[in-house]
């Protein structure tokens, strides 16, 4: 049975995943612009956002972190 130390680190370690992956979207965003269009579904956008919601950057983050690690 997990006690509290244990979801206390559990809690912790998911923190620290969002975070690493938060970090890893601002790096990849660096390097796209904005270009009318969402970078994942090529759906309308505000001339200066990427996406065109928050499941498309998610899914669009999602996938390059699977390119990175298939090493392409």
């Amino acid at each position: 049975m997990a006690d509290e130390a244990d979801r206390a680190e559990e809690f912790i370690e998911a923190r620290i995943e969002d975070a690493i992956s938060h970090a890893r979207y601002m790096i990849e965003a660096r390097s796209i612009k904005p270009c009318g269009s969402c970078h994942y579904c090529n759906g309308g956008v505000r001339s200066s956002e990427l996406f065109c919601d928050e499941d498309c950057q998610k899914d669009w983050v999602w996938e390059q972190n699977q390119k990175r690690i298939a090493g392409r």
